[in-house]
C-alpha cells in the first residue's frame, strides 16, 4: 500500500509536470493537497508551518509532491499547489464523520466514533469549488483553501441530533479502531490564507459549523 501511495501521487504527477517542462506547456496544473501535511502551530497551520513528521504513507507522499510542485516551477511552469481540510459533501461515504454522524441522527441509530475532542476545519463542497475557480485565475503558487473556522467533534454529535431532538449523549460509543495514532488534537487553517479571496474577489466562506451540519442533516 505505501508503494501505491507513492506512485500515485508523487510519480504520477512527475510524470505530468515532465511531460509540461518538456514540450513546455504553459496550461495550468492543480495539485490538491491535504492540510495534515503540515504541522499546525497553536493549532492552525499556514505557509511557514513546517512539515508534519508523521510517517504515514499518504502524508510522506503528498511531502514529496508538495515539494516538487514548488521546485519544477521555476522553469516556469503554471504549477499550483492546493492544500485544503476538510472538505463535506453529502457525496461522501457514509463512514465520514459528519455524514455518519447525521445519518446516526435522522435514523436514530447510535453510531460508533474515535476521538471527539479532535478539532477539525470543515468547508462544504460547493464554496470550495468557488474558492478553487477564483483562485485558478491568480498566478501559480501555493494555496490553502478552506473556511477556518474550527469545530470539535462532540459540538458536531450535538447539533446533528438535536435537529432530530435527541440527546447525543445517548447515541453514540467511542471504539479504541477509530482513535488514529500521533493526531492533533487540533488543525484547522488560519482564516489569514483566505484573505486574498476576499481582498480580490469579495468571496468568505458562509457554510460552516451549524449551518454545514444543518446542509448535511438536510440533504440526506
Amino acid at each position: 500500500m505505501k508503494k501505491e501511495t507513492f506512485e500515485s501521487h508523487y510519480n504520477g504527477t512527475k510524470n505530468f509536470i515532465d511531460i509540461l517542462k518538456k514540450n513546455n506547456l504553459k496550461c495550468k496544473f492543480f495539485k490538491a493537497n491535504s492540510g495534515y501535511i503540515f504541522k499546525p502551530k497553536n493549532g492552525k497551520i499556514d505557509f511557514n508551518c513546517k512539515f508534519s513528521k508523521n510517517k504515514n504513507a499518504y502524508i510522506q507522499a503528498q511531502q514529496k509532491t508538495f515539494k516538487i510542485i514548488n521546485k519544477y516551477r521555476k522553469f516556469n511552469l503554471n504549477l499550483f499547489n492546493l492544500v485544503f481540510l476538510q472538505i463535506e459533501s453529502p457525496l461522501r461515504k457514509n463512514d465520514f464523520f459528519i455524514k455518519k454522524v447525521c445519518l446516526g441522527s435522522k435514523n436514530k441509530n447510535k453510531i460508533t466514533v474515535g476521538n471527539i475532542e479532535v478539532i477539525r476545519d470543515y468547508s462544504w463542497i460547493t464554496e470550495v469549488i468557488k474558492a478553487i475557480i477564483l483562485t485558478s485565475s491568480l498566478e501559480a503558487n501555493n494555496y490553502i483553501i478552506s473556511a477556518g473556522r474550527k469545530m470539535s467533534g462532540i459540538e458536531i454529535l450535538n447539533f446533528a441530533y438535536k435537529l432530530n431532538r435527541l440527546n447525543y449523549k445517548k447515541y453514540f460509543k467511542i471504539k479504541n479502531k477509530f482513535i488514529r495514532k500521533n493526531e492533533n488534537k487540533s488543525l484547522i487553517g488560519s482564516r489569514k490564507n483566505s484573505n486574498y479571496l476576499k481582498r480580490k474577489f469579495n468571496f468568505k466562506f458562509k457554510i460552516f459549523k451549524d449551518q454545514l451540519i444543518r446542509k448535511m442533516y438536510n440533504s440526506l
